[in-house]
């Protein structure tokens, strides 16, 4: 019986996810594929139920749900637990379990650029469940102060007092997103875990950032039309950029260990990537738009 992996999500027309995953099944001679759940919130349950049938191997989940698989969840990681949210279910004998691959993919790129953000300050935009994985990455670094900037500061002071148990060493500080200015605070590092940019139409999320060749941009957005204003703005300022495309590949490795039990299929599932899209994906690249002939 054909298995099937999903992703659930409201608005998720635009995921580059089906095209990696079915190339990484037939490459892994897995008779599976991927499908889209793009539902409502009354609708959930029905997700929930795919996601537990017998040919299920599990979903990724993206916004506005990722705190609702950790309730739909009968067992949750130590990520799920230390971020509140969870980006995959995967089903077994003891029912869903929860993991947070977010947050292992946030981690293991910031652990590449340690020395550059161990001493330095770090500019956190959002307090949802992608802030949420990104303040548990930077705990295992860790920055030497974090500033969180939310447009809700209640949600901004939440994610303040989870950032401390996993980062006690950090001076962290919570201002509203509206007021952020580099100018008087300098930072090394500035992560976008807004959805702001995600629409060609959308506002810059940090728009008084100016970035420059001592600082990095991670942002988790991605459009694959091409890269959002900020990532454009800081490979411009010569800032090294991860960007959104570069995050789904990076949390696309540990997803698929997850879902299958197998190693992934890097090379395969990368060049399905940079079909879709017809660039590379930046991992800490000054240059947001290489081409497909431009890899190394």
């Amino acid at each position: 019986m054909p298995r099937i992996a999903y992703l659930v999500g409201k608005g998720v027309s635009h995921s580059l996810s089906p095209p990696v995953y079915r190339a990484a099944f037939a490459a892994a001679d897995i008779d599976a594929h991927y499908e889209l759940l793009d539902v409502d919130e009354p609708d959930l349950p029905l997700a929930a139920s795919a996601l537990r049938a017998p040919d299920s191997l599990g979903g990724n989940v993206t916004m506005p749900y990722k705190c609702w698989a950790t309730e739909v969840a009968d067992d949750v990681d130590e990520t799920v637990r230390a971020c509140g949210a969870a980006n995959l279910l995967v089903p077994g004998p003891s029912g869903l379990h929860a993991h947070n691959t977010d947050a292992l993919a946030i981690a293991e790129l910031l652990g590449t650029v340690r020395e550059r953000i161990s001493k330095g300050t770090v500019l956190l935009a959002g307090a949802g469940g992608a802030a949420a994985a990104c303040a548990w990455a930077l705990g295992r670094v860790p920055p030497r102060e974090l500033i969180i900037a939310a447009r809700r500061p209640e949600a901004g002071r939440a994610l303040a007092r989870s950032a401390a148990e996993s980062s006690p060493s950090t001076v962290i500080s919570v201002v509203e997103l509206a007021t952020v200015d580099t100018r008087t605070t300098p930072v090394d590092l500035v992560i976008n875990a807004t959805p702001l940019g995600m629409l060609t139409e959308d506002e810059d999320p940090l728009p008084s950032v100016a970035f420059s060749p001592s600082m990095l941009l991670y942002d988790l957005v991605y459009r694959r039309s091409g890269p959002t204003a900020i990532q454009i703005r800081a490979a411009a300022g010569g800032a090294l950029v991860v960007d959104g495309i570069g995050h789904l590949f990076q949390q696309a490795m540990p997803t698929f260990r997850h879902l299958t039990g197998q190693e992934p299929p890097h090379d395969v599932m990368l060049a399905a990537l940079v079909e879709v899209v017809g660039r590379q994906p930046a991992l800490w690249s000054a240059d947001t738009t290489r081409a497909p002939s431009d890899a190394d």
